[in-house]
C-alpha cells in the first residue's frame, strides 16, 4: 500500500515481510511526482532506526502499511535509547497495543485523531481514572510524535485531545502500626544458616533502601556497589529519565549495607539468589514485598514505603522542595501529591474548632 503525503512529495513504500519474527523492513525507493514508474530518484533511505534484511532466499513481500504493532518493537528501542526506564516503557508498549486492539487492524499512517478520541472515550467508559487516562494519553502523544520523525506520518493525530482531568483520591497510608510491626520483623534471627542469613540481609537491604532512602523499587533493582560511597554516606541514583541523584545514608543505611564483606561488594545491592542482577523490577518486588514480608504477617510495598519516607521527612519539619530533592522528583506537584493530607492530618484541626464551641 502507497501512501502519498502531499503533493509533489516523495512516495515511500512500506513494507513488512510475510514470515519472520515481525520485524519491519522498510526499503524506501522515492518517485518524486511526475516521474515514470520506472524512474526513481537516487536517494535510498531507511525510516526505522535499526537495521533489517530480508532472509536469503525468500520471495519479495507485498506492499503493506505497518500497523501499530508491528512498529512497537523499533518504538520501544527509541524508548531505551532515551533513557525510559523499562517500567515506563511497559506501561506505554502496554497501552498501545490497548490502543491497537481497540482499533483493529489499521495502519498506523491511517489513525485519525476521531480515532484517538473514540478511545479515550472508551477508557472513561471502562471506568479508567484521569491518572490511567493521562497515561494513556502520553503514551499515544509519543508514539505519533515518534512516527513523525521518522517520517511515517506527517502528523501526529493525538496532539489535539483534551487533557483528562486527574481525580485526587487519598493515598492509603502506612500505620504507625505496621511501621512498628515492620521494624520488629526486621530484627535479624540468630539461628539462620549461611545461605539464609544471605537472603535475609539481602531482603533487609532492599527494605531499608526504600524506607530509609525513599527508593523507587526500580532503583533498588537497578543500584550496584560502585554507587554506594560509604565514606561519604552518599548513595548515587540513576533516576527516570536518565536523571541522576545524590541521597544521603542515615544511620540505619549505615548500619545495614556494611554487613555485607567488603570482598563480597561487587555487582548489585540487591542481587537474586544466584548473585546476579534482577533483570526486572516485578521479579524483585514478588520476591521481597510479595513473599517475604507476607510470610512475615505484613502487607507492604516498595512505594507505601516510599510514601512513608516522605510523610516522615515532612513531619520532622524538612521542607517540600528538600522532600522533592531526596524523591528525584522532577515537578514540585507530584512531591505535593504525595504528601497529601489524609483525614487524620486534619482532625486535631477541627477538633480544636470543637474546644471553641464547647466552652
Amino acid at each position: 500500500m502507497e501512501a502519498d503525503y502531499e503533493a509533489g512529495v516523495v512516495r515511500k513504500r512500506l513494507e513488512i515481510p510475510e514470515r519472520g519474527p515481525g520485524a519491519v523492513q522498510i526499503p524506501v525507493a522515492g518517485r518524486m511526482h511526475g516521474q515514470s514508474q520506472g524512474e526513481t530518484s537516487t536517494t535510498m533511505t531507511n525510516i526505522l532506526p535499526f537495521p533489517l534484511a530480508r532472509a536469503a532466499g525468500t520471495r519479495r513481500p507485498q506492499p503493506h502499511t505497518p500497523t501499530i504493532p508491528d512498529l512497537l518493537p523499533a518504538y520501544e528501542q527509541s524508548l531505551a535509547a532515551d533513557g525510559n526506564r523499562p517500567r515506563g516503557r511497559d506501561r506505554y508498549i502496554g497501552q498501545l497495543r490497548d490502543f491497537a486492539r481497540f482499533l483493529g487492524p489499521v495502519g498506523a499512517a491511517a489513525v485519525t485523531p476521531a480515532q484517538c478520541r473514540r478511545y479515550q472515550e472508551a477508557l472513561a467508559t471502562r471506568g479508567n481514572s484521569g491518572a490511567s487516562r493521562q497515561v494513556s494519553q502520553s503514551a499515544l502523544r509519543s508514539f505519533f510524535r515518534w512516527c513523525v520523525v521518522e517520517e511515517l506520518r506527517p502528523d501526529n493525530p493525538a496532539a489535539g485531545l483534551t487533557w483528562p482531568k486527574r481525580e485526587s483520591v487519598p493515598r492509603a497510608r502506612l500505620s504507625d502500626e505496621t511501621l512498628a510491626a515492620l521494624k520488629a520483623a526486621l530484627v535479624e534471627p540468630p539461628d539462620l544458616g549461611d545461605q539464609e542469613l544471605r537472603a535475609w540481609r539481602r531482603n533487609v537491604r532492599c527494605v531499608q533502601l526504600a524506607a530509609q532512602a525513599g527508593l523507587r523499587i526500580t532503583e533498588i533493582t537497578e543500584l550496584d556497589w560502585e554507587r554506594v560511597d560509604l565514606k561519604r554516606r552518599v548513595l548515587t541514583i540513576a533516576g527516570k529519565r536518565g536523571r541522576v541523584r545524590e541521597a544521603p545514608m542515615n544511620g540505619t543505611l549505615l548500619r545495614v549495607l556494611p554487613l555485607v564483606p567488603e570482598s563480597a561488594r561487587i555487582g548489585p545491592v540487591v542481587p537474586a539468589d544466584n548473585g546476579a542482577a534482577f533483570t526486572i523490577y516485578k521479579t524483585l518486588a514478588r520476591a521481597v514485598f510479595e513473599r517475604w514480608l507476607k510470610d512475615l504477617g505484613l502487607k507492604v510495598t516498595a512505594h507505601q514505603l516510599r510514601h512513608a519516607f516522605a510523610m516522615q521527612l515532612l513531619s520532622k519539619g524538612t521542607d517540600v522542595r528538600r522532600i522533592q530533592v531526596l524523591l528525584g522528583h522532577s515537578s514540585l506537584e507530584t512531591t505535593q501529591i504525595y504528601l497529601g493530607m489524609d483525614v487524620e492530618d486534619t482532625r486535631a484541626a477541627v477538633e480544636r474548632l470543637d474546644e471553641d464551641w464547647s466552652e
